[in-house]
């Protein structure tokens, strides 16, 4: 009977004490209140949030920020000091101070940081809740923390699926654009190499300079490889018509260079001997012998008969 007595009189005193503690300090943060997710490591998430921050739309300042918070979340085992992945049973209201968010954000001032905190919040990544005097602190009971004010990161890990998903999705969309890129500049070297027209040949110049572009969409992409390719198909019955009429033009050379005949009596055509040397020997002798006052210092043996000419 006493142990009934003592037993319901501790429920009685948890119940007083929540009911104390939700009504005292109202818009507290608490681990009954963040909502439900799949477990996620903080360095998985972090590296959603980098690659799909573009399309979130935060600035690479901050992401930073955010990850100052994710830094500030007791996640590390209390035996390893391993990283754990954050779930739901842990508190995710960051209470840390100025101070410590602008050291772990690179040292930022309390005015930037106070800008990326108020960005973070439009995006509905964070939520505010603020004791009375606009201070951040844990909310203790027998020596742990049930709760506190500060910065809350539930809508972060609510969407923690959404942003890997999204961060993959990115992934797969960069490395096709980068096989499209590829392609563009195959398309484009081909299509330099014919006879365009001048507005279109001004088109495929300029493709190298909307590569360089560092918001090419996949749709963009995809509208030049198309208009390259109509390009390249529309020049490509002129250069066929060019290379069968120089085959032709061959065809008639090697023609005349063979008999009329039919085939029977082939003259075959010996190419003709080089003597050079020969020559220009018999050249020289005819030249020196014309001369009348050189050929009296140089004797006759000491140079024509000792060339051999």
């Amino acid at each position: 009977m006493d142990h009934d007595q003592t037993t319901a009189l501790a429920v009685r005193a948890q119940e007083s004490c929540a009911y104390t503690t939700s009504s005292a300090f109202a818009g507290v943060g608490t681990i009954d209140q963040q909502p439900h997710f799949r477990p996620v490591t903080r360095r998985a998430l972090m590296a959603a949030v980098n690659t799909a921050g573009k399309a979130l739309g935060l600035r690479p300042a901050t992401v930073v920020v955010l990850d100052a918070l994710l830094s500030c979340l007791p996640c590390n085992d209390a035996k390893t000091g391993a990283e754990a992945p954050i779930t739901p049973l842990i508190l995710l209201t960051v209470f840390a101070c100025n101070d410590t968010l602008c050291f772990r954000a690179k040292g930022i001032t309390g005015r930037q940081l106070r800008r990326h905190l108020e960005r973070l919040e439009e995006l509905k990544l964070i939520q505010r809740r603020d004791s009375a005097n606009g201070k951040r602190f844990p909310l203790m009971r027998q020596g742990k923390v049930i709760g506190a004010f500060g910065l809350d990161l539930s809508p972060l890990l609510a969407r923690s699926a959404e942003i890997l998903t999204l961060a993959q999705k990115t992934r797969d969309e960069a490395d096709e654009l980068r096989g499209m890129k590829a392609c563009i500049q195959k398309l484009r070297n081909a299509c330099l190499g014919l006879n365009l027209a001048e507005d279109t040949l001004c088109f495929v110049e300029s493709t190298r300079a909307l590569l360089r572009r560092a918001g090419v969409t996949l749709l963009q992409a995809q509208s030049m490889i198309t208009r390259l390719t109509e390009i390249a198909c529309a020049s490509a019955p002129l250069s066929v018509d060019n290379s069968a009429v120089e085959n032709e033009l061959e065809m008639e050379t090697k023609a005349k260079e063979t008999t009329a005949a039919d085939g029977q009596n082939v003259r075959h055509k010996e190419t003709p001997k080089s003597y050079t040397k020969k020559t220009f020997g018999l050249w020289i002798a005819e030249v020196w012998e014309r001369l009348t006052t050189i050929p009296a210092f140089y004797p006759e043996t000491g140079f024509v008969a000792q060339m051999g000419w």
